[in-house]
């Protein structure tokens, strides 16, 4: 006989299949398409658009978990637009959309330059995307356990001997570039051999929390 399965069963399969496929795609989004409160009783807002979440949770912290795709920048824009003179944002993500990330990246040097504070963590993963949203906070926040990962698209394509369509090679190189030179402002004391390394001669370069907060990158380790 056939097995029952419950509407919610069967919507949970589907979101966990959607989840599974992007990871997958993850790679090729990023090397083809670029896209690597007022009150005491809050209102807990979701956005959530396929495998990708942005949510404003009871304490006023923005979660980006998931994905960062093609709705992510907006989703993050609707949520500063309150106000609030100080954000905390959260990250678990396996990175994503390259388009998103700099708009996201500038969204907050925007609100950074009107005189609004950030705090960025990382509580298990920020990966790609993650890790340069992570280091744009005033302060960034690394939980014991946590892995960030660095690269670019043309350093992954390098790693990988795979060739960039030459149509397309100045402007990979172009947002590599922009978010290379961020890492440089915010972070001038670490040496330029680590950064030729790790972002242009590296397909992933993994960090550990120790790592980040060593270097400087993280200003801070939780449960250490």
């Amino acid at each position: 006989g056939s097995i029952p399965v419950s509407g919610s069963t069967f919507q949970h399969g589907e979101r966990e299949m959607k989840k599974f496929l992007a990871l997958l795609l993850l790679g090729a989004a990023l090397v083809f398409g670029g896209c690597t409160v007022s009150s005491p009783n809050i209102i807990v807002r979701t956005i959530e658009i396929d495998d990708s979440d942005v949510d404003i949770q009871a304490d006023g912290a923005i979660i980006i978990s998931g994905n960062v795709d093609e709705d992510t920048f907006k989703e993050f824009r609707a949520l500063t637009l309150d106000g609030r003179d100080h954000y905390t944002i959260i990250l678990m993500t396996n990175g994503g959309c390259g388009y998103n990330t700099v708009a996201i990246m500038n969204r907050i040097e925007t609100l950074q330059k009107q005189g609004v504070k950030f705090t960025t963590y990382i509580t298990g993963h920020g990966h790609s995307a993650g890790s340069y949203i992570f280091m744009m906070g005033d302060e960034r926040i690394v939980n014991n356990g946590s892995v960030m990962m660095w690269h670019t698209m043309n350093g992954q394509l390098k790693h990988d001997n795979r060739k960039i369509p030459e149509d397309r090679k100045q402007y990979l190189l172009y947002m590599d570039e922009y978010v290379v030179n961020k890492f440089r402002e915010r972070f001038p004391h670490i040496k330029e051999e680590w950064i030729q390394e790790t972002f242009w001669n590296s397909g992933m370069s993994f960090m550990t929390a120790q790592s980040a907060k060593l270097m400087g990158i993280a200003t801070q380790i939780l449960n250490n």
